[in-house]
């Protein structure tokens, strides 16, 4: 009776035994289950956390999965719209040698890339020790560097090879402004005013930035911004290009623009599109007779239109500047040792902007 008995507490065990074992296997799928999930996507990770104890079938059903999808999607669509609020759209951009001082420079921060919420770049010769020991220098987020040519037809030369030293007296009387200004042999800064732009041309290209910017300021350093200016509140795209006023000597001013993400390029591009335009190489003295009228046929040519960006900003110097056309030489009230280089620009900023207080 006894071994009889032992015989049916063994059997009622071994049951046991088996219901538990069982039961450890489901939990454990179901587990498996939703960390499959989570590596698949179908779930976020921690998501299932909460919910071990539902049945995994249901966890799997279609209804479920779609419920998922859409909240992944939603949560994708929240983090790409936070991400492109928080970054900046416009870029403000500086080519040339650093002249103007600090305080030209910091009128920049102050007036323009703050207000604008804009990212820097900075487009300099290698060699420029003042624009490396600059504040903005320590605030650009793009820093490109060019070499200084002592001859800037070996620059030129990089578009595309030589042909295009046929067209230096092009039309041009003896004694004429050039637009190879920089070439060997050449009056003035054209061919460094155009290269310039082609080198910015292609490191957007490179970097992919009319992807990442909706709108460029295409500067020089300086430049002292006596009043604030938004550069967002001012609509580009659609061929538009905004130049402030003055300075246009018989065309468009080569000192300043502000233009969109889809007209940069065509904006920039003046020297390839010169070269390969027969029209615009049969204009008669004096249709290009300087940097300005070059601009201006080029833009012309591609359909871009000008609009007048309200100048908040004029050209400036200080003592140790260096320049190879005309020397500044009137103090800027309210700011010592700041010089004035070209009054008509300083008188337009004058209308447009408070008077500078110390």
């Amino acid at each position: 009776m006894t071994v009889r008995r032992n015989k049916v507490y063994a059997f009622y065990f071994l049951i046991l035994a088996v219901i538990v074992a069982v039961e450890n296997i489901i939990c454990n799928s179901f587990l498996a289950g939703t960390r499959l999930e989570e590596e698949m996507g179908f779930a976020e990770p921690g998501e299932n956390d909460n919910n071990e104890q539902k049945n995994h079938n249901t966890s799997f059903s279609p209804d479920a999965v779609e419920r998922r999808r859409r909240r992944r999607e939603r949560k994708r669509k929240a983090n790409a719209s936070t991400e492109k609020r928080s970054r900046n759209h416009t870029l403000a951009v500086i080519i040339g040698n650093f002249r103007g001082g600090e305080q030209a420079w910091q009128s920049l921060c102050r007036n323009i890339l703050d207000p604008s919420s804009a990212d820097l770049a900075i487009l300099i010769p290698e060699d420029d020790d003042i624009a490396k020991n600059s504040s903005l220098y320590k605030r650009a987020k793009y820093i490109w560097t060019y070499h200084n040519y002592d001859d800037w037809g070996q620059a030129v030369d990089l578009i595309n090879g030589t042909e295009w030293r046929s067209l230096i007296d092009y039309n041009r009387p003896e004694g004429a402004p050039s637009i190879f200004g920089g070439v060997k042999g050449e009056p003035g800064s054209g061919a460094i005013i155009f290269m310039l732009r082609w080198f910015l041309q292609n490191h957007i290209r490179k970097e992919h930035l009319t992807g990442l910017y909706d709108r460029f300021m295409i500067t020089r350093s300086d430049h002292y911004y006596q009043c604030q200016q938004n550069l967002s509140t001012f609509s580009v795209g659609k061929k538009r290009v905004w130049i402030p006023p003055g300075a246009n000597n018989g065309g468009k001013t080569d000192r300043h623009l502000l233009v969109g993400s889809s007209d940069v390029l065509d904006a920039l591009d003046v020297y390839p599109y010169y070269f390969s335009n027969e029209w615009i190489r049969q204009r008669k003295y004096p249709a290009i007779l300087n940097t300005e009228s070059l601009l201006w046929q080029v833009w012309r040519g591609k359909h871009l239109i000008v609009r007048i960006l309200p100048r908040v900003m004029f050209t400036s110097a200080v003592e140790t500047d260096t320049t190879t056309y005309q020397k500044a030489e009137d103090p800027v009230r309210g700011v010592p040792g700041l010089f004035i280089k070209y009054p008509a620009e300083y008188n337009i900023t004058q209308e447009n902007c408070p008077p500078i207080t110390l």
